[in-house]
Formats: structure tokens, C-alpha cells, sequence
């Protein structure tokens, strides 16, 4: 079983949460199994999502307008 990482997550403008939210969404549901996390309300929004793994970190930062910060303990 891999480590998991706690992250954060925020998209560079309106139009990188457009392209890439319901990617970043997907990762994160099937990396972590599940469907809920705290996001903010706000346009572009930011995620603090369920620990995940180091693949799902890569796969969310490759993706265009995605930034990702591990949070540490």
C-alpha cells in the first residue's frame, strides 16, 4: 500500500477550473474513494481533498492550471 499525501489544490484562473475540475475531481474519487471534500465556494475554488497517493499528485500537477501543495503535518 502506498503513502498517502495530504494536499491542497488550486486552479490558476476561472478558465484552468473549467478545463481541468472534472479531471482533478476523477483522480482524486478513485485514488481516494471518495466523493466529498471541503472546497471553497469561490471562483476558481481550492480543495483540501482526502490523503492521496504520490501518482495522484503527479497526475493532478500534469494537469494545465492545477496547483498542488503538500501540506505537511
Amino acid at each position: 500500500m502506498s503513502e498517502k499525501i495530504n494536499i491542497r489544490y488550486r486552479y490558476e484562473g476561472i478558465e484552468a477550473w473549467e478545463k481541468s475540475n472534472e479531471d482533478v475531481r476523477k483522480f482524486i474519487k478513485e485514488d481516494s474513494g471518495q466523493d466529498f471534500w471541503p472546497e471553497t465556494r469561490s471562483l476558481p475554488p481550492f480543495g483540501m481533498p482526502p490523503p492521496v497517493s504520490k501518482d495522484c499528485v503527479e497526475k493532478l500537477k500534469a494537469l494545465d492550471g492545477v496547483v498542488v501543495d503538500v501540506v505537511e503535518d
